[in-house]
Protein backbone atom coordinates (compact mmCIF):
# COMPACT_ATOMS: atom_id res chain seq x y z
CA UNK A 1 0.00 0.00 0.00
CA UNK A 2 1.61 2.96 -0.84
CA UNK A 3 -0.44 5.49 2.09
CA UNK A 4 0.47 6.13 5.26
CA UNK A 5 -1.55 7.18 8.15
CA UNK A 6 -0.90 10.13 10.48
CA UNK A 7 -1.97 11.10 13.72
CA UNK A 8 -3.66 14.58 13.85
CA UNK A 9 -3.64 16.10 17.23
CA UNK A 10 -6.20 17.53 18.93
CA UNK A 11 -5.98 19.95 21.88
CA UNK A 12 -8.01 20.47 25.07
CA UNK A 13 -7.01 23.50 26.96
CA UNK A 14 -9.00 25.22 29.79
CA UNK A 15 -10.11 27.54 27.31
CA UNK A 16 -11.70 25.79 24.52
CA UNK A 17 -11.42 22.13 22.31
CA UNK A 18 -9.14 22.91 19.03
CA UNK A 19 -8.13 20.50 16.14
CA UNK A 20 -5.07 22.80 15.58
CA UNK A 21 -1.53 21.46 16.61
CA UNK A 22 -0.76 21.62 20.25
CA UNK A 23 1.39 24.30 21.46
CA UNK A 24 0.75 25.14 25.09
CA UNK A 25 -2.44 22.64 26.24
CA UNK A 26 -2.53 18.97 26.59
CA UNK A 27 -3.15 16.45 23.90
CA UNK A 28 -6.50 15.14 24.52
CA UNK A 29 -6.89 12.93 21.46
CA UNK A 30 -6.12 12.48 17.72
CA UNK A 31 -7.21 11.58 14.56
CA UNK A 32 -6.05 8.87 11.94
CA UNK A 33 -5.66 10.38 8.59
CA UNK A 34 -4.49 8.83 5.27
CA UNK A 35 -2.02 10.03 2.92
CA UNK A 36 -0.94 8.90 -0.30
CA UNK A 37 2.84 9.51 -0.61
CA UNK A 38 3.45 9.08 -4.45
CA UNK A 39 6.67 8.33 -5.77
CA UNK A 40 7.13 11.39 -7.93
CA UNK A 41 4.25 13.65 -6.96
CA UNK A 42 4.48 13.67 -3.24
CA UNK A 43 1.69 13.79 -0.78
CA UNK A 44 -1.35 13.60 -2.89
CA UNK A 45 -4.65 14.97 -1.53
CA UNK A 46 -7.40 12.97 0.01
CA UNK A 47 -10.06 14.94 -1.93
CA UNK A 48 -8.08 13.43 -4.85
CA UNK A 49 -7.94 9.93 -4.38
CA UNK A 50 -10.77 9.24 -1.41
CA UNK A 51 -13.41 9.84 -4.55
CA UNK A 52 -11.94 7.36 -6.27
CA UNK A 53 -12.01 4.12 -3.65
CA UNK A 54 -15.03 5.10 -2.91
CA UNK A 55 -16.28 5.10 -6.97
CA UNK A 56 -14.41 1.69 -7.44
CA UNK A 57 -15.74 0.43 -4.00
CA UNK A 58 -12.47 -0.17 -2.83
CA UNK A 59 -12.50 2.53 -0.01
CA UNK A 60 -13.03 -0.16 2.94
CA UNK A 61 -10.55 -1.58 1.98
CA UNK A 62 -8.31 1.56 3.16
CA UNK A 63 -10.64 2.21 6.21
CA UNK A 64 -9.55 -1.45 7.03
CA UNK A 65 -5.87 -0.55 6.25
CA UNK A 66 -5.83 2.57 8.76
CA UNK A 67 -8.26 0.41 11.20
CA UNK A 68 -5.40 -1.59 11.57
CA UNK A 69 -2.66 0.67 11.96
CA UNK A 70 -3.94 2.72 14.94
CA UNK A 71 -5.30 -0.69 16.31
CA UNK A 72 -1.19 -1.92 16.52
CA UNK A 73 -0.05 1.93 17.23
CA UNK A 74 -2.01 2.27 20.41
CA UNK A 75 -1.51 -1.81 21.30
CA UNK A 76 2.58 -0.97 20.61
CA UNK A 77 1.82 2.00 22.66
CA UNK A 78 -0.37 0.36 25.29
CA UNK A 79 2.29 -2.64 26.06
CA UNK A 80 5.19 -0.59 26.10
CA UNK A 81 3.24 1.19 28.95
CA UNK A 82 3.08 4.91 26.99
CA UNK A 83 1.00 7.95 27.32
CA UNK A 84 -2.45 7.02 25.11
CA UNK A 85 -5.10 9.29 23.67
CA UNK A 86 -8.25 8.44 22.14
CA UNK A 87 -7.92 8.11 18.22
CA UNK A 88 -10.97 8.61 15.63
CA UNK A 89 -10.51 6.72 12.71
CA UNK A 90 -13.19 7.71 9.68
CA UNK A 91 -15.85 5.90 8.20
CA UNK A 92 -17.21 5.54 4.78
CA UNK A 93 -20.90 5.21 4.09
CA UNK A 94 -20.05 2.03 1.99
CA UNK A 95 -18.70 0.40 5.03
CA UNK A 96 -22.03 -0.10 6.57
CA UNK A 97 -22.64 -2.18 3.34
CA UNK A 98 -19.35 -3.94 3.72
CA UNK A 99 -20.13 -7.14 5.56
CA UNK A 100 -16.35 -8.06 5.76
CA UNK A 101 -14.93 -4.58 7.52
CA UNK A 102 -17.38 -3.96 9.77
CA UNK A 103 -16.80 -7.92 11.15
CA UNK A 104 -13.07 -7.40 10.97
CA UNK A 105 -13.74 -3.67 12.94
CA UNK A 106 -15.58 -5.85 15.60
CA UNK A 107 -13.18 -8.59 15.96
CA UNK A 108 -10.93 -5.62 16.31
CA UNK A 109 -12.64 -3.89 19.03
CA UNK A 110 -13.01 -7.57 20.97
CA UNK A 111 -9.95 -8.75 20.97
CA UNK A 112 -7.96 -5.98 21.49
CA UNK A 113 -6.10 -5.53 24.72
CA UNK A 114 -6.44 -2.30 24.67
CA UNK A 115 -9.33 -0.12 27.54
CA UNK A 116 -12.83 0.56 25.86
CA UNK A 117 -13.20 4.27 24.24
CA UNK A 118 -9.36 4.27 23.20
CA UNK A 119 -10.61 3.61 19.27
CA UNK A 120 -12.83 5.80 18.27
CA UNK A 121 -15.15 6.03 14.82
CA UNK A 122 -15.84 9.12 12.73
CA UNK A 123 -19.02 9.02 10.79
CA UNK A 124 -20.24 12.26 8.83
CA UNK A 125 -23.80 13.54 9.21
CA UNK A 126 -24.81 12.75 6.02
CA UNK A 127 -23.89 9.24 5.94
CA UNK A 128 -25.10 8.66 10.18
CA UNK A 129 -28.50 10.18 8.85
CA UNK A 130 -28.63 7.90 5.19
CA UNK A 131 -27.72 4.23 7.25
CA UNK A 132 -30.92 1.71 6.69
CA UNK A 133 -32.01 0.28 10.18
CA UNK A 134 -28.62 -2.44 9.55
CA UNK A 135 -26.12 0.30 9.37
CA UNK A 136 -27.71 1.69 12.84
CA UNK A 137 -27.56 -1.77 14.48
CA UNK A 138 -23.84 -1.88 13.17
CA UNK A 139 -22.90 0.91 14.71
CA UNK A 140 -24.89 -0.07 17.96
CA UNK A 141 -22.50 -3.24 18.21
CA UNK A 142 -19.60 -0.99 17.50
CA UNK A 143 -20.50 0.75 20.46
CA UNK A 144 -21.03 -2.31 22.70
CA UNK A 145 -18.08 -3.36 22.08
CA UNK A 146 -16.16 -0.30 23.41
CA UNK A 147 -15.46 1.95 20.74
CA UNK A 148 -16.95 5.83 20.91
CA UNK A 149 -19.00 6.86 18.09
CA UNK A 150 -18.32 10.79 16.86
CA UNK A 151 -20.27 13.24 14.37
CA UNK A 152 -18.09 14.31 11.96
CA UNK A 153 -18.40 17.37 10.37
CA UNK A 154 -21.31 18.07 12.61
CA UNK A 155 -23.69 21.24 11.69
CA UNK A 156 -23.15 20.83 7.94
CA UNK A 157 -26.72 20.79 7.48
CA UNK A 158 -27.81 17.23 8.72
CA UNK A 159 -28.16 17.18 12.00
CA UNK A 160 -30.50 14.81 14.02
CA UNK A 161 -29.87 15.34 17.67
CA UNK A 162 -32.98 12.82 18.17
CA UNK A 163 -30.98 10.47 16.03
CA UNK A 164 -27.73 10.98 18.17
CA UNK A 165 -29.49 10.72 21.10
CA UNK A 166 -29.74 6.86 20.25
CA UNK A 167 -26.29 6.43 20.78
CA UNK A 168 -25.33 8.78 23.52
Amino acid sequence: FPYTTLFRSKCNSAASWSPAPCRISRIASAEALVRWIHPEHGIVSPGQFIPAFEKNGTISELDLYVTGHVHAFLEGRFETRRHLVPVAVNLSRVDFYDEAIMAAIQKHLKTSPLPRGLVNYEVTESAFVSLSENGLALLKEMKDAGARLLMDDFGSGYSSFSTMQAFS
